[in-house]
């Protein structure tokens, strides 16, 4: 009776972990079925919340608690009280809604064990059909079905059209929109097995795992993706007791490492951002486009420190239409200039408190600034594989 029901939890959980993947900018979820994909995140959420029966005290003293109600406070004063000439379109404020509810009562119903190690294995299966369909459609052997989304643009897509390749083919997205997207659930899985390859980068049980995401890394072609590598593999080189005491292995992983290094620096993806026509407002460039997407929100942050020009509001497109702010491609700039610097800092504490609960094994602050920083690539306030990584998590005796 007893396999039963622990086989019933891991399922459970499982289901949990994939509906977070699945909310994380996948194709899915942009393109298709996002407000489904939401409610059947929050309500799976709830049913998991209300099934286990956390004790109230545990709920009350989680530490990320505070935040998530004085947030979705926070979210409808802004939207109702303070920003409100919205567009047309008024679903943000409860997909945000939905999106963080639903990740935290899977977050209090789940120990951080248990996700971290799901996590890393339904990524990693996700990555190995998607590099086994990547290799077939290079070779020839498969062909992409063309889908117009909903949205507007052509995908080319496979696997009954959930798999999607790049824009250009050669850079793999796998489940989701777009390259950036796709980088952004392989760096927070890897920053959380940081740890583990600190303390046993050889471990069998996770090494080949780590190897599947690291080469749909490189394979998804991102700059944003390469640098956040850049720095893991760093962290693990100066952190890691067996390169310490081994120079074998230190030169050996210092090789590797290089030798990826030089392969990431020369590949087309690279050079090809180095020549870009860089101060040019009017050039198509990711780097470009997110320059002149970080100096607007700076500026609107300037403008409105305190409340932001909220989410949805034609305040907010119509002053990132005037500084040239296409995208909002920077997470953590984003949600200053939608909601206003002091939220910011509350989640600032929040992320330093709850990775403090998870032991990274280096400097806590560090941590925190590596957190931030990869969500400086992507849309954080919308991703709920980044509401995963930041939130607490069930202790495993409540």
């Amino acid at each position: 009776m007893k396999v039963i029901i622990l086989k019933r939890s891991y399922i459970e959980n499982m289901i949990a972990v994939l509906l977070i993947l699945l909310s994380s900018g996948t194709l899915c979820f942009y393109h298709q079925h996002s407000i489904l994909l939401c409610f059947s995140l929050f309500f799976y959420g709830m049913y998991l919340f209300i099934k286990r029966k956390p004790h109230l005290r545990s709920v009350i003293k989680n530490k990320s608690f505070l935040f998530v109600v004085t947030y979705t406070f926070w979210i409808w004063i802004n939207f109702l009280v303070i920003n409100t000439n919205h567009v047309e379109a008024v679903t943000q404020p409860y997909v945000y809604c939905l999106i963080l509810w639903g990740t935290f009562f899977m977050t209090l119903s789940m120990d951080y064990g248990s996700f971290k190690s799901l996590l890393l294995d339904l990524t990693c299966i996700i990555c190995v059909i998607s590099l086994t369909l990547y290799v077939l459609y290079h070779i020839g052997l498969i062909s992409p079905r063309l889908v117009e989304g909903a949205h507007g643009g052509t995908f080319s897509l496979l696997l009954f059209d959930v798999i999607k390749l790049g824009h250009d083919s050669n850079r793999m997205c796998s489940l989701w929109w777009e390259p950036s997207a796709f980088q952004v659930v392989l760096s927070m899985t890897l920053f959380l097995y940081i740890p583990d390859m600190i303390s046993n980068l050889f471990d069998k049980k996770i090494f080949k795992k780590i190897l599947v995401l690291i080469l749909a890394m490189i394979l998804s072609r991102s700059t944003s993706g390469y640098l956040g590598l850049i720095i893991i593999v760093l962290i693990i080189v100066l952190h890691n007791d067996i390169l310490k005491k081994s120079k074998f292995a230190f030169i050996l992983l210092f090789i590797i490492a290089s030798s990826g290094v030089m392969y990431i620096f020369s590949s087309d993806v690279i050079q090809d951002k180095l020549e870009e026509d860089y101060g040019n407002q009017n050039a198509d460039g990711s780097l470009n486009v997110r320059l002149f997407d970080n100096l607007a929100m700076i500026q609107m942050i300037s403008e409105r420190p305190l409340v932001g020009y909220g989410i949805d509001s034609e305040d907010y497109d119509m002053r990132s239409l005037e500084l040239n702010n296409r995208t909002s491609s920077n997470g953590v700039l984003a949600l200053c200039a939608s909601f206003g610097l002091p939220i910011m800092f509350f989640y600032v504490i929040t992320v330093f408190r709850t990775l403090k609960v998870k032991d990274l094994h280096f400097n806590n602050i560090a941590a925190c600034l590596l957190f931030l920083f990869f969500n400086c690539f992507n849309g954080m306030i919308i991703h709920s594989i980044v509401w995963a990584v930041f939130l607490d998590y069930k202790k495993e005796n409540t």
